[in-house]
């Protein structure tokens, strides 16, 4: 029984603890994963001071403080799940004020149960496995909330299963934050059906706990799976994203069929895995924005860091843009305007020398007199060189 009591009171510190710290290290936008940690520690704290007290009162008090926890937690987990997926347009606070209101009345309700019953038609104590414990006989009320709570989980779920259909990094996420929330509620079904008396929903939350240290230490929470739009996945352009610690989060189609690796090796290696391909690749952090040459390729790429809600950093991308026609176009361009050039000086040197002597000679010519048909022969060269000089200053053949 001491361990029991021991194993509560350490799950309640450790979601205080780990609620304290999320405030700090989670984004401000996921205040739900707080409040959820806090009903946690509230609904194992209380439990275990009503299995560790005596008194018939004490333990029926108890049990009314733990609903500060039990009546909301549901709400908090579904928000929570759609901050998480990216869904923020519905937690509007008309929305967050619909949704706890049966917390609300709930609570109430449970303070006042004496007037109405509604939570509670009979309360007993029997003895359970070695511990006193309270057995309710459940009212209209609780019934409306346990079928409440229970809708709002399978929705929660529901909108979790959906993160299935994206590659296997996320459905690793996912499935880790159905699973702690799923074997609470499991063990909770099995206490509201009479399996058993002894409610095991606080201690089942243990396991909700160490998901989310795990999934909070390795900055899972901090970028969402939903970042990952359907415009990301249908671009030419490759993006890759990485978290603070330089570990990749995503890649689009582009970037895998760039890097050539398979996905599962690339998703959570750090940054420096594509150092091979281009050492700008392992500079995400760093501000950049030129052309790069990979795989005999030509890139442009532009990286900016990924802002979170409360203008705080929460990782890194880049874009590559394949721009190997442009660059290849740019290079048929010079060549054609090389080209262009030696053309203009092969024909004033092939050209202008020849009617330059040509020229001179008439000119001497006609100085000593013999001009006749020569002044004519002389126009005749002007006019050609005329022509060459248009060639080559204007590109175009006129006199």
């Amino acid at each position: 029984m001491q361990f029991i009591y021991g194993l509560l009171f350490s799950i309640s510190s450790l979601a205080i603890i780990f609620a304290i710290f999320s405030i700090y290290r989670a984004p401000r936008s996921k205040w739900a994963l707080s409040f959820i940690m806090v009903c946690i520690a509230i609904w194992s704290f209380g439990y275990a001071f009503e299995l560790k007290s005596n008194g018939f009162a004490q333990k029926v008090f108890w049990a009314k403080f733990e609903y500060f926890g039990i009546a909301p937690i549901a709400v908090a987990w579904l928000i929570f799940v759609l901050q998480y997926v990216g869904k923020r347009k519905y937690i509007t606070p008309r929305n967050i004020l619909l949704l706890f209101f049966d917390p609300l009345i709930t609570i109430i309700l449970v303070w006042n149960n004496e007037f109405h019953h509604l939570i509670w038609k009979s309360i007993e104590m029997k003895h359970y496995a070695g511990f006193s414990i309270l057995v309710f006989e459940y009212g209209r009320w609780a019934k409306i909330h346990t079928a409440y709570v229970y809708l709002l989980f399978s929705f929660s779920l529901f909108i979790l299963l959906q993160i299935f259909s994206s590659h296997p990094y996320y459905k690793k996420q996912a499935l880790a934050l159905a699973l702690s929330s799923t074997i609470p509620w499991i063990a909770n079904l099995s206490y509201v059906l009479r399996f058993t008396y002894l409610d095991a929903t606080p201690l089942a939350f243990l396991f909700t706990s160490i998901v989310f240290i795990y999934l909070m230490k390795y900055r899972f929470l901090d970028i969402l799976p939903v970042a990952k739009e359907s415009i990301l996945e249908s671009m030419d352009d490759a993006v890759i994203a990485v978290d603070r610690n330089m570990k990749i989060l995503y890649l689009n189609p582009a970037a895998l069929k760039l890097i050539g690796l398979p996905l599962d090796e690339v998703i959570g290696s750090n940054i420096e895995l594509l150092e091979s391909l281009h050492h700008d690749l392992a500079r995400i952090h760093t501000s950049i924005r030129k052309e790069i040459e990979i795989k005999n390729r030509y890139f442009e790429i532009k990286t900016s860091p990924i802002i979170g809600e409360c203008n705080d950093v929460i990782g890194y991308f880049a874009i590559l843009r394949d721009v190997t026609e442009r660059k290849m176009a740019e290079k048929k361009l010079e060549e054609a305007l090389k080209l262009e050039k030696d053309i203009k000086i092969k024909m004033a040197h092939y050209f202008f020398n020849p009617i330059a002597i040509a020229k001179g000679f008439l000119l001497l010519n006609i100085e000593e007199g013999k001009n006749g048909k020569v002044k004519k022969a002389l126009e005749a060269i002007e006019r050609i060189e005329k022509i060459v000089k248009n060639i080559i200053t204007k590109g175009r053949i006129e006199e």
